[in-house]
């Protein structure tokens, strides 16, 4: 179910800047993929389900995949930006954040 990808890591500021003008929105991550570049995390996961079937074969399949990826990203979301808040805490986290979303 694999689909074959070769990772070009950007590591740099100024490697980031030299590809920024050819990246859609100027962001990454970017899949480039059937002639098309795409950016945007979600919207890569939804082509790649969709290219391998795993979107559900009706609108409600569909949208019920998508709202477990939403739930999935807003779950993560205070992981992510957590080192850039001074009072994080994982134990409020894990008492109040995550079970929302655990159900």
């Amino acid at each position: 179910c694999l689909v074959p990808f070769d990772e070009v890591p950007i590591t740099t500021r100024d490697e980031f800047l030299a590809c920024k003008p050819s990246l859609p929105f100027g962001q990454v991550p970017c899949l480039e993929i059937d002639g098309a570049k795409l950016a945007q995390t979600q919207a890569v996961l939804r082509y790649l389900a969709g290219k391998k079937r795993l979107r559900g074969s009706t609108l409600k399949a569909e949208a019920t995949a998508d709202m477990v990826v939403n739930a999935i990203f807003d779950a993560r979301h205070p992981l992510i930006t957590a080192r850039f808040q001074p009072n994080f805490s994982l134990d409020e986290f894990r008492s109040t954040t995550f079970p929302r979303f655990a159900r």
